[in-house]
Parts: C-alpha cells; sequence; structure tokens
C-alpha cells in the first residue's frame, strides 16, 4: 500500500472513531452492571476518596471510602465518579448531580447528565441537550442535538435531535469530541451562554484547530 492510501486510510479510522465515540460514556450504557463495575475498578485505581459502588443490598447505589465505608448511604439507582465536588447520580429514571455530603445540587430532573467540565455539565431532555452550571442554573436551553465548547461564553451546536439516547454524554471538554465533531445531514451554528444565537446553523462541518479549550474552529 502506498503513502497515499495509507494516508486515506488512517484519516477514515479516525473520523469513524470520532463519529462512534462523541456524546459517548466510555462506560456505554447508563446503568448497565459492566458500567458500575468499570466506574468502581476506574476509582479505586485513580485513588478516589469517594468510591461510586452499586454493590449493596438490592443492587442500590452509593459511595464508600478506600477502607470499604459507607460515606454516602445506598439510596440511587446509578452513580458516577466524583468530579470535584460533584458527581451525577441516576434516581428514579432520571439524572441529576450531589455534593461530596449526598446531598441534590442539581435535581434529579433529566434524562441523561454529563460528567461536570469547567463547572459546566451536558444535560439530556428528550432527545435535546443543554448545559446547566454546577447548582443547576441553566446556562444553554436544551434545544440542541449535539453541543461542543469553543469558548468560556461561546458553544457550536448542532441541529437536533441528540443521537445517542440511552448513553451518557461526553463532557463538554473530552478532546476526541471535540477535535472534528461530526452530526451527518444536520448543520452547525453558535450560541451564547443564555442560549442566543450568535449564528444560526449554517456550518455542514467543523473541526478544532486547537486542543486548547478556547481554541479556534
Amino acid at each position: 500500500m502506498n503513502a497515499c492510501s495509507c494516508l486515506i486510510v488512517t484519516v477514515a479510522i479516525v473520523i469513524a472513531a470520532t463519529q462512534v465515540t462523541l456524546g459517548q460514556s466510555s462506560s456505554g450504557t447508563i446503568g448497565s452492571d459492566a458500567e458500575a463495575d468499570q466506574l468502581e475498578t476506574s476509582a479505586r485505581r485513580n485513588g478516589d476518596a469517594l468510591i461510586p459502588t452499586c454493590r449493596f443490598e438490592r443492587a442500590r447505589c452509593g459511595y464508600i471510602d478506600r477502607d470499604g465505608h459507607t460515606v454516602i448511604a445506598p439510596q440511587f439507582d446509578w452513580v458516577d465518579r466524583f468530579v470535584g465536588d460533584r458527581a451525577v447520580v441516576g434516581s428514579a429514571g432520571k439524572y441529576g448531580a450531589i455534593d461530596t455530603t449526598g446531598r441534590f445540587v442539581v435535581a434529579p430532573s433529566y434524562d441523561a447528565m454529563s460528567q461536570f467540565d469547567h463547572g459546566l455539565a451536558l444535560v439530556l431532555v428528550r432527545d435535546r441537550l443543554g448545559i446547566v452550571d454546577q447548582v443547576g442554573r441553566q446556562v444553554v436551553p436544551a434545544e440542541h442535538g449535539l453541543i461542543v465548547r469553543i469558548s468560556r461564553d461561546a458553544f457550536l451546536v448542532a441541529e437536533p435531535p441528540y443521537p445517542e439516547a440511552g448513553r451518557q454524554p461526553g463532557p463538554l471538554g473530552d478532546r476526541l469530541g471535540r477535535s472534528l465533531p461530526s452530526a451527518p445531514g444536520r448543520r452547525w451554528g453558535i450560541v451564547a451562554r443564555g442560549g442566543a444565537w450568535i449564528m444560526r446553523p449554517t456550518f455542514a462541518q467543523v473541526q478544532a484547530l486547537s486542543d486548547d479549550l478556547d481554541g479556534l474552529f
């Protein structure tokens, strides 16, 4: 195979991987046993102070410390690792976020929710994504198919719907999801904090020119 052919194949593989990964949790379907085990293992391996586990009676989920003592009582259907002092949890079929005391800081009212990244998290309402901050205030209304942070106050958004129902959205700062976001057949625009349009959906394809969260597209 010549050099040109190798380059074409490599680019195709990268694009395909990006499309598969975009908007998905590396742990797979929310609430699966495999995902719960992976999250617990990752937390132990990384030395987390609070370890998510669903090994309580009746498969309820909570948090233990590194010695196995219960810190946050098993009261949830699903629990994620803490990022800073916030963790996404599932309750009665909806998702929200708690602090390190187990208190809800974002009410469990969403169909899915990403981990926090730089104080912001993606939330899913039916088949549309929005953004909330660490106390649950709306930053971008849930009206979009995909959302990519391009600066502190601006976000690339694709036309709805969100294509990965049943999967936890990846965090806003996910490098692979930002590098070459894909929304086949849908256009991209730009919104500001609060949801006002900076540019209505116009672009067929977008690509990051930098890994910097304030980098150019």
